[in-house]
C-alpha cells in the first residue's frame, strides 16, 4: 500500500467518523428531555468538517494522480 493510498484511506475514515459523530451529536443534542445547544453546535461543526475533508480528499487525489 502506497503512502498516497494510505492517506486517502485515513481521509475516508475521518469523513465517516465526522458524519457518525455529527449524527450522534444532533440526535442527543435535540433530545426532548435534555436539549443541548453545545451538542447541536458540535454536530454541525462535525458535518462541516466532514464536508471540508471530502473537498480536501478530492483535491489531494487530483494533485497526486500522477503518483500511482
Amino acid at each position: 500500500m502506497s503512502l498516497r493510498t494510505l492517506h486517502l484511506v485515513f481521509i475516508t475514515v475521518s469523513v465517516l467518523v465526522m458524519f457518525v459523530f455529527g449524527l450522534w451529536a444532533l440526535i442527543h443534542g435535540l433530545d426532548e428531555v435534555t436539549p443541548s445547544a453545545l451538542l447541536v453546535a458540535g454536530g454541525l461543526a462535525a458535518f462541516l468538517s466532514g464536508i471540508v475533508l471530502i473537498l480536501y480528499g478530492v483535491s489531494f487525489r487530483r494533485k497526486t494522480v500522477h503518483l500511482t
